[in-house]
């Protein structure tokens, strides 16, 4: 179904199969279970973390979207090629960092995994990346088939460096002086700690160095090798000079088990020697993982570094995710809506935003006040004690006089407390919805701390919340827009504190009529009416102040000029306002739906809105 250039979906919606890897911009797969994840590109490229996207990454990564080279690689190596045969001696089973010539090309994104079905030289190779639901474990199952009417030699190999800690990795030649490394050969596994971490501390007594608290393993299972390739060093892996299309251990004599230890150059390679007669297959397991104890760590390897155990990874993954996106199911006119929300959408929602908090050009990891709220709406229809999970740890964020953070890292509870109008509103906007979704009105009186204060209702964090927007109103009647509103990029019109938002005039307006309802449920009538009263201000000021004729203006900068107005060379139009205006249902039904049609003749393209 909506077939490209590039690939098409299959015909349950599910899976993209991506058969041209020149695609216009890396197209990836973040998967993640809620702490373990990683991020792979159509190439192959992309990295791996626990917990944390940005301050606890397992595998080295550069940012490269021109030629997606960074990632976690596997080798084969053809240990009879000649220059005469044609026929590549080292190729790479994702496209990613050797691009050879494949005869067939195929990569497969879906919910929880991605597989790479390729063909070169004869040896048909299908790779599969899954993460299974609760262990901190990635699993690759790799089946190697020989197409031809001859024994072939051959040898794989894996490849990554290890990071293990804060990425970006800019002081990476520091940083590798810390990492120790050892070789389990029972195990076929690299055993990884390091003894550095520079988080940024909590605390000002806290020091900026500390222990990097966990080990990690790649490992891996399946075959036994004729002679096995186990290395730890990046320069005895891809050779003085050497470069990744042609690492110097898959094309020596003999492969080698070195580099381990302290002061190398720390990577991950492992693999070997083996033969596949004519129509033979293989199949071969690699492991990621990574935990607080090695005991641990080592049951994972355990558990998973079979073939049997790495199918049941990946049985598990799917299982999981089509039980959890299966909970609701969409049906429409208009089957790319229906493929989005039954599918894509949900799971992006949930393994790239809530959980994986990453893309795969931006390793956040952080929660955003916002963001995050908004995201957990996912689970309304599916599993809301999650959304309700959600709203308290947000609400742990908020200061006692109603601001919050506009973001804080898990892991660290680092984070940036900002003058942007918005965020704090975002708590009842997410809590009126889960009573629409639930009827638990039950959850407005269960208690979570301030960051500065004592533990509150959820009732009295959302009525701070109100209090702060009420504290930041100009003379008109307008909220303040202060560093920005839900438009980030509005980030310099108010920082004197004197810029006005409508948008955020709309969006509140909306917000205080819900809670008019949630007062009057409660029996609390006062509370209720004078919701009802400052909605009514907010519509007023917006209808005497903000339209432009044809549609509602966007903002005024600190000092009082309009911008979103026809007098404005660029940005003329912005599309929040006017969507908002429609949404909260306070404003002229007239004006109203001239707004309306001004978007659909100056903002809605052929390829969706403008923003402005």
């Amino acid at each position: 179904m909506f077939s490209n250039q590039f690939g098409q979906f299959d015909s349950a919606g599910k899976v993209f199969a991506i058969t041209d890897h020149a695609t216009p911009m890396p197209w990836v797969n973040v998967i993640c279970n809620g702490r373990y994840g990683l991020v792979v590109s159509q190439n192959g490229g992309g990295f791996s973390w626990l917990d944390n996207s940005q301050l606890n990454v397992l595998t080295r990564w550069e940012m490269d979207l021109a030629r997606d080279v960074w990632g976690k690689h596997l080798y084969l190596a053809d240990l009879d090629a000649t220059a005469a045969k044609d026929e590549p001696k080292v190729w790479s089973l994702a496209p990613s960092p050797c691009f050879p010539r494949y005869d067939s090309y195929r990569c497969e994104h879906t919910q929880g995994r991605t597989s790479f079905h390729t063909h070169c030289a004869g040896i048909a190779a299908e790779w599969t990346l899954a993460v299974p639901p609760k262990d901190p474990v990635e699993v690759w199952l790799v089946r190697l088939t020989n197409t031809t009417d001859t024994r072939r030699r051959l040898r794989i190999g894996s490849y990554f460096e290890w990071c293990c800690g804060v990425a970006p990795d800019t002081k990476r030649e520091f940083h590798r002086l810390f990492i120790t490394t050892r070789h389990d050969a029972a195990r076929g596994a690299i055993i990884t700690t390091k003894n550095m971490w520079d988080v940024p501390p909590r605390v000002e007594k806290e020091h900026w160095n500390r222990a990097w608290p966990y080990v990690a393993a790649h490992a891996v299972g399946g075959i036994r090798f004729d002679k096995p390739l186990a290395v730890a060093d990046k320069r005895l892996f891809l050779g003085r000079h050497g470069g990744l299309e042609s690492p110097a251990a898959m094309t020596r004599a003999v492969p080698i088990v070195d580099g381990f230890g302290r002061f190398g150059d720390p990577s991950a390679s492992l693999g070997g020697d083996f033969t596949l007669d004519p129509g033979q297959s293989v199949t071969l397991t690699y492991l990621i993982a990574v935990t607080q104890s090695e005991a641990e760590l080592l049951t994972l390897i355990d558990r998973y570094r079979s073939p049997a155990g790495a199918q049941q990874a990946i049985t598990n993954a799917a299982d999981f995710w089509d039980s959890t996106l299966g909970a609701t199911v969409v049906q429409s006119a208009a089957p790319d809506f229906d493929l989005l929300n039954n599918h894509w959408l949900p799971y992006q929602a949930i393994s790239g935003r809530l959980w994986g908090r990453t893309g795969y050009y931006q390793q956040s990891g952080a929660y955003g006040f916002r963001d995050q709220l908004q995201d957990s709406q996912v689970w309304l229809p599916r599993d809301p004690v999650k959304t309700k999970k959600q709203i308290h740890l947000h609400a742990a964020h908020q200061f006692a006089d109603g601001s919050v953070y506009h973001w804080w890292h898990p892991l660290t509870e680092t984070g940036l407390r900002t003058q942007c109008s918005d965020d704090y509103l975002w708590l009842p906007f997410v809590i009126v919805n889960y009573l629409k979704e639930t009827g638990d009105f039950s959850i407005l009186d269960s208690v979570a701390p301030f960051v500065d204060g004592t533990p509150a209702t959820l009732l009295d964090h959302c009525q701070r919340a109100f209090n702060r927007a009420h504290q930041r109103m100009s003379q008109r009647g307008l909220p303040l827009i202060g560093s920005c509103d839900w438009n980030d990029g509005l980030s310099a019109l108010g920082v004197e504190g004197r810029g006005e938002s409508v948008w955020l005039a709309l969006f509140l307006a909306g917000l205080l009529e819900d809670f008019s309802v949630v007062y009057d449920r409660r029996g609390e009538p006062q509370h209720a009416a004078a919701c009802l009263d400052w909605r009514s201000q907010l519509a007023q000021a917006v209808e005497t102040h903000a339209w432009d004729g044809e549609w509602y203006r966007c903002a005024t900068r600190d000092d009082g000029r309009w911008i979103g107005g026809k007098e404005n060379p660029e940005g003329r139009i912005y599309l929040n306002p006017q969507t908002w205006a429609v949404l909260s249902g306070v404003l002229d039904a007239s004006r109203t739906a001239q707004a309306w049609q001004s978007v659909k003749e100056l903002l809605v393209k052929d390829m969706g809105p403008l923003l402005l």
